[in-house]
């Protein structure tokens, strides 16, 4: 399935008010540059949901054209041909053209996660790619907010350039310790002692010390 009613509602019971909403371009795509009205309602479906039980979407990329890296969750056969391919490139920017156009005035979208843990080698292109797909969302949508995430998994963040926008944000993903959060070791317990070594509260803010001060930075 893909989210239903019924997911909405339970998100709103736990007290949460966002949902990061994950789609495939092939659910929009009927061929490069075409996109199916009937993919664009499960969309739309979710929006609905999202309006009658007060949850805001943002609307996430999470299968681009090509894949933005090498892992199944990017729809890979283990290459990440976004990246190679200029054809493909083109594709997201249109791709989000068509989905910044259809909700510019929707406002139980927050916003748009334009790239789902991108991998790639050359950060300059990781920077010109995103300054593409900004300009192409901005000439039909100026209100959402961007959300914008690093190389390598969403994890590095220092490697993105300051865009000239005035209303995006970064979008970090964190993953350690790995035990834990890919599931790999079962009945752990926290304070956790794994492979990598004790893992606590002091542990987890030195890890997070370099996304802190990057935020001091930007302020």
């Amino acid at each position: 399935n893909f989210i239903t009613e019924g997911d909405m509602k339970n998100v709103a019971g736990w007290g949460m008010n966002c949902v990061r909403l994950p789609f495939n371009c092939r659910l929009l795509e009927r061929k490069p540059y075409q996109y199916d009205p009937a993919g664009f309602h499960y969309l739309d479906d979710a929006v609905g949901w999202a309006k009658k039980y007060g949850v805001r979407l943002i609307l996430d990329l999470h299968a681009a054209p090509g894949s933005q890296n090498h892992d199944w969750h990017s729809d890979s056969l283990g290459k990440a041909g976004l990246w190679t391919s200029k054809e493909n490139q083109k594709r997201v920017c249109a791709l989000w053209e068509a989905v910044a156009d259809r909700y510019k005035d929707e406002g139980a979208v927050a916003g748009y996660d334009l790239l789902n843990e991108a991998v790639v080698q050359d950060n300059g292109l990781l920077n010109r790619f995103y300054k593409s797909v900004i300009k192409t969302i901005r000439s039909v949508d100026r209100r959402h907010i961007l959300f914008i995430e690093g190389n390598r998994w969403a994890q590095d963040i220092n490697v993105l350039e300051d865009f000239s926008d005035d209303n995006w944000v970064y979008s970090i993903h964190f993953y350690e310790p790995v035990e834990f959060t890919f599931h790999l070791d079962h009945f752990l317990k926290y304070p956790l002692i794994s492979k990598a070594g004790r893992w606590d509260a002091g542990v987890m803010c030195r890890r997070f010390k370099g996304y802190h001060d990057l935020a001091q930075r930007k302020q």
